[in-house]
């Protein structure tokens, strides 16, 4: 078994979206459909990402995909399975330096946030044209 790479799932990803150009689909759902690529075997990818493809009327699901994926032999990953390549290790704590610039954005969204809620919005003015 040859375990797809981040690249190509990245590709496979790009070539499921690209066979619905209708759909609605984005590049941030192929980004999701690569990340739950990574990992399976390869040619059994290939082949489930082929067959909706070819038989799919609409953008699938990831699902749908899981689905495909099984009926052409491929062993689903267990739920408990560990953290996606894409995400990475977990982040250090910031430093005290960080955390407090970082409460200090999150003061200056608040504020900004509910300065923007008390705005009222009414009718505009006429202005010196007599129009609007």
């Amino acid at each position: 078994m040859t375990s797809l790479l981040k690249e190509q799932a990245v590709r496979l990803a790009a070539r499921l979206l690209a066979a619905f150009p209708d759909s609605g689909a984005t590049q941030a759902t192929a980004a999701i459909f690569a990340e739950k690529l990574v990992g399976l075997d390869a040619s059994t990818a290939v082949a489930a990402t082929e067959r909706l493809i070819d038989t799919s009327r609409r953008f699938p699901t990831v699902v749908e995909l899981f689905e495909a994926y099984a009926a052409a032999g491929g062993q689903l990953p267990d739920a408990s399975r560990q953290m996606s390549p894409a995400v990475g290790p977990p982040r250090p704590r910031p430093t005290k330096a960080e955390a407090a610039e970082i409460a200090k954005l999150r003061a200056t969204i608040r504020k900004v946030i509910a300065e923007a809620l008390t705005i009222e919005y009414g009718p505009e003015p006429d202005d010196d044209q007599g129009g609007r």
